[in-house]
């Protein structure tokens, strides 16, 4: 591939963020327990090399919580020139700073995995960081660790960003290229690495966040544009069969007005001269009628009356004997405080006179004492 279709800056790379597939990037997920684990050794060569200087840092949600663990071990083999400068490490250092905190490299061993415990590593270069550590476990008689612990996060920004250009993948230009400033050091450190690493695996969640936000924000939208394309069809299908129906009718009653209507005009000419001489009939049976309803209207009248006058006197009964029944509870509660309030009285005598009886003894001994 040509260098012009690498993408140069992060901000142009944003562009392209829907493009990333998330599934095969092979990040931890964002609620486990993750180490940032990083060393500088006496020189590239795991089989040559050892361990110097081997730091942790602990990542929960995305975030570093400042839970950490940095050591030295002895250096077994000759540092090197590139990492004497990079670090100012040399081969008496653990004799002269360490010797008295670590008894052992063991011992940093057994507290390195006491840290770790069952979280996933995330290493800058996951395989060299595994082999250094699993030759020192081996060195040290101790059970290694499996490959599937450990995780790469060089492989991980490979697998977001794979327009880059095959330059760009050390750490500190993956650091420039996702725009994370890092403190200026000196020195080089395992320490310095390891909050490198974090700050990029950080970077790289919240990128994943954004994605998946974006992506469900389409998705809504999408649905609530489809929701509202099925709500106006309904609509739309709902007022046509509406029509449809009124149509239906308006020609069902055209029809049947057309083939009836000489019948009804017919039946109203019959009706007419029926009428005629049923007024005469129906005034005379008004007459009759009216005194008889006049009676049973006074009667029904009446009726009603006497029912409701029974209705109200139960109800007045009924009130009286509640307020009997309130006027014996009233007593039967003033008779029992007037005994209480007798009893009490009585008790207080009673007190009394003890008092009194004693009051007396005292002063008859007092007497025959003297």
């Amino acid at each position: 591939m040509k260098n012009s279709t690498y993408c140069k800056s992060f901000s142009e790379y944003k562009k392209s963020f829907n493009n990333i597939n998330l599934n095969n990037i092979g990040i931890p997920s964002l609620y486990d327990r993750i180490i940032i684990v990083e060393t500088i050794n006496t020189g590239p060569d795991p089989k040559e090399n050892n361990i110097i200087e081997i730091s942790c840092m602990e990542m929960m949600g995305g975030k570093i919580t400042g839970y950490e663990f940095d050591a030295y071990l002895h250096p077994r083999h000759s540092i090197n020139e590139v990492t004497k400068q990079n670090t100012n490490l040399n081969n008496n250092f653990y004799e002269e700073y360490c010797k008295d905190v670590y008894a052992s490299d063991k011992n940093v061993l057994e507290q390195f995995k006491k840290f770790v415990k069952q979280s996933k590593i995330i290493s800058f270069n996951a395989n060299k960081e595994m082999n250094f550590i699993n030759n020192e476990l081996i060195f040290n008689k101790m059970n290694t660790f499996p490959k599937n612990k450990f995780n790469s996060a060089l492989n991980i920004f490979k697998q977001m960003f794979p327009k880059l250009n095959q330059n760009i993948f050390s750490l500190n230009k993956c650091c420039d290229f996702l725009e994370i400033k890092l403190p200026k050091e000196k020195f080089h450190t395992s320490k310095s690495d390891c909050f490198a690493v974090a700050k990029i695996i950080s970077k790289l969640y919240d990128i994943i966040n954004d994605i998946q936000n974006k992506k469900g924000n389409l998705n809504k939208e999408n649905n609530e544009n489809d929701n509202n394309k099925n709500n106006e069809n309904t609509q739309i299908n709902s007022i046509s069969a509406v029509k449809s129906d009124k149509s239906d009718k308006k020609s069902e009653i055209d029809f049947d007005y057309s083939d009836t209507i000489i019948d009804i005009i017919e039946e109203e000419n019959r009706n007419d001269e029926n009428r005629s001489e049923n007024i005469v009939i129906n005034n005379e049976k008004n007459k009759n009628e009216k005194s008889v309803s006049n009676k049973s209207d006074y009667n029904y009248e009446f009726s009603e009356k006497k029912e409701k006058n029974k209705s109200k006197l139960l109800n007045n009964k009924r009130k009286l004997g509640e307020f009997d029944d309130l006027l014996k509870n009233l007593k039967y509660k003033v008779g029992q405080t007037k005994d209480d309030e007798l009893k009490e009285i009585k008790n207080i005598e009673i007190n009394l006179d003890e008092n009194e009886f004693k009051q007396i003894e005292k002063e008859l001994g007092k007497k025959k004492e003297k």
